[in-house]
This record gives structure tokens, C-alpha cells and sequence, in this order.
């Protein structure tokens, strides 16, 4: 069953179309991301699910029910935004159970046990937010959105104030409730790293529309333009030149494939035989070796960049093309290679995805 279906909505903010002709769909308990640069319209995007912003055109539907004319608090879906929006006079457990000012006490009692163990605040319960981590001031806000019993939840980065040493921990537990519960969830980041872990599924916008949706793992390993596959995660782009369908040639050299190729970013996107392209290789699938095997391309490393458990290293490639530069390409790895040493280069595709050639 689907969970919410936007059909085409439009926004307008401070006289300027933020969101325009945008379509969505969540499924079940899914929890998808809303991911981009600041200014992309996530936010406009949340604000007018949760009927603070108007649409200007459109339709959005909240298990197959039109939301136009509800008012913000008959929606049943909950709200935790960035800074938590706790009421610094109430104490844990009076914030939690807030929204359920219309059940009686016995209730109220029942789920205010409830919710401090889920989220791990039992024993703080009369304790003020000023006396709380902001770890345990986000824990509140999700308690007091999911006492309410939300069929739909709204998180506006809401882990970007918590300090990175709990921040994948407190992802994690949030996921787990959410599933334990089924729950479904759309949140808005401009971190890929918090999008891939929390989210079934990405929305990835760019000025006012979403560019692509699909897995995480989809989205990265079969990004539909540069703009995406940049976006989440270092690129390579090596030249090729395709000699059929299934077969092409790179300084690396000789590469067949089982179906015939496509241009990832064109709609007409057949390659066919004589057309030049460009391979995306991100840094993990590339390896360097000191073995000297004839069959491998021969490297020169440039630069190095240490991180720490890896290294991230540049290096220039021998070409076998005539009339071309020496491509460069960025990797990574667990050895210590010094700058200037001569190499081989190995290559572990997991994916094949070509672009049109700049």
C-alpha cells in the first residue's frame, strides 16, 4: 500500500518557485531520504507535506486520503526538527507526553513509560532540557513525536547539532525503532553518509525537482548523470573508445560486456561502435599492486592523502591511446605507497556506467 503519493505539487516560497511539478511515492514502512545542497527545496518539500507551506498546484495523498484541507495538527504525522523545539520550561516527561493533553492521566502515564524506554530516557523523566546532552534532547523529540502515534514521520536534518562521536549511534537505534514499529519516515540531509545508513530509499534533489530515486546502493552505483554520481561519492572518469556494442578499449585496456552498452545520462543512450565515452571508476574499485605483470597498466603515484585506516592516492596512468593526455585517477588503499613510485594498476568493476564525453 502506498504510505503518501505527492502528484505533481508545486511551491512557491518568497515569491520564487521552490518545488515544481514534483513527484513522490513511499511504500510501507519505507524511510526515504530527502538529500542535496542547501537551497535544493528539501525543506520547502517537508514543510509542505506537514501543511506549512501551501502548494500552488498539486495533490498530496497520505494513505490514499488528500491532505489539502486538513489542518497540521489532524494529520497525524509527527514533526522532530534540527534544534529539537523542546519547551525549555517543561521537564522530559511533561514535553513527551504534551500532545496527548485530551487523554487521561492513566494513559498518558502508559505511554510516557513506554516511549523513556524505548529511546533510552528512564530515570531522566524530571529532568529539564537545559540538564540534558543534545543526544538526549533529540531522544525527546523523537519520544514526543512517536507518542502521538504518527502514520507518517518528518525529520528535518535531525542529527546535524549531535556530536559525531553518538551521531551513528542515535542513527541506528532511530532506524531500529522506526522498523520495530513500522513507521514510515521521510527526513531531510545534505549528508550522504547519514542518507545511506538511515534510508531505504534516496530522493536526490536539485533546484526544486528530484533528479533520481531509488536505493541507496542504486543511486551510487548507477547514478543517472555526473551531477549524481559526484554528488555521492568521489568520481573517475576514464576515456574508452567502443569498437562494438559489447566491446571497448581504455588505456587499461580491453573490456568486454554482456549486454550492449548505454549512456547513462541520455534517454537515447545506445553506444554503438566508433563512439567515445567515458567510464565511471570510483576509488574502490581500482587496486595497485607491485607485482610487475606485464598484463596490468603501469602507474605513476603523484599524490598522497592520509586518513587515517587508508590512504587516498593520485595516480597517472601510461596510456596506450594515441593523441590523449595521461589520464589521472583517484584511489584508496591500506599501504603505505611512497609519492613517485612506479606501479600496477588493477581494476575491479562493479558496476559499468558511461557518460557522454565532455
Amino acid at each position: 500500500m502506498k504510505t503518501l503519493t505527492l502528484n505533481a505539487i508545486s511551491c512557491r516560497y518568497d515569491r520564487q518557485t521552490v518545488l515544481e511539478n514534483l513527484n513522490l511515492e513511499l511504500e510501507g514502512d519505507d524511510i526515504v531520504c530527502l538529500l542535496g545542497a542547501s537551497g535544493c527545496g528539501k525543506t520547502t518539500l517537508l514543510k509542505a507535506i506537514a501543511g506549512l507551506l501551501p502548494l500552488t498546484q498539486g495533490e498530496i495523498l497520505l494513505k490514499e486520503k488528500a491532505l489539502h484541507h486538513i489542518p497540521l495538527e489532524q494529520r497525524q504525522i509527527g514533526l522532530i526538527f534540527q534544534d529539537y523545539a523542546l519547551f525549555p520550561h517543561l521537564t522530559v516527561a511533561e514535553n513527551i507526553i504534551f500532545g496527548l493533553c485530551y487523554q487521561p492521566a492513566c494513559c498518558k502515564g502508559k505511554v510516557l513509560r513506554k516511549m523513556t524506554d524505548l529511546v533510552q530516557l528512564t530515570g531522566l523523566e524530571q529532568r529539564y532540557p537545559h540538564e540534558l546532552s543534545g543526544g538526549q534532547q533529540q531522544r525527546v523529540a523523537i519520544a514526543r513525536a512517536l507518542a502521538c502515534e504518527p502514520q507518517l514521520l518528518l525529520l528535518d536534518e535531525p542529527f546535524s547539532n549531535i556530536d559525531s562521536q553518538v551521531r551513528y549511534q542515535l542513527i541506528a537505534e532511530m532506524r531500529q525503532i522506526l522498523k520495530q514499529h513500522a513507521i514510515p519516515a521521510i527526513f531531510v540531509t545534505h549528508s550522504k553518509d547519514e542518507a545511506f545508513i538511515f534510508a531505504d530509499k534516496l530522493a536526490l534533489m536539485d533546484q526544486g525537482k528530484i533528479v533520481q530515486f531509488g536505493s541507496p546502493q542504486q543511486l551510487y552505483q548507477f547514478p543517472n548523470s555526473r551531477f549524481v554520481a559526484e554528488f555521492l561519492g568521489k568520481t573517475n572518469y576514464f576515456p574508452c573508445h567502443f569498437q562494438s556494442e559489447t566491446h571497448y578499449h581504455t588505456p587499461l585496456g580491453h573490456f568486454d560486456l554482456e549486454q550492449p552498452a548505454k549512456f547513462a545520462d541520455r534517454v537515447d543512450g545506445n553506444i554503438q561502435a566508433g563512439m567515445q565515452a567515458e567510464w565511471l571508476l570510483r576509488p574502490e574499485m581500482l587496486r595497485l599492486s607491485s607485482v610487475d605483470d606485464p598484463s596490468l597498466a603501469n602507474v605513476t603515484l603523484k599524490q598522497r592523502l592520509f586518513l587515517g585506516g587508508v590512504s587516498r592516492y593520485l595516480v597517472e596512468v601510461d596510456n596506450q591511446m594515441d593523441n590523449q593526455a595521461k589520464p589521472q585517477l583517484w584511489l584508496q588503499c591500506c599501504e603505505p605507497y611512497t609519492v613517485g613510485s612506479r606501479l600496477r594498476l588493477t581494476i575491479r568493476p562493479h558496476q559499468k556506467v558511461f557518460f557522454t564525453p565532455r
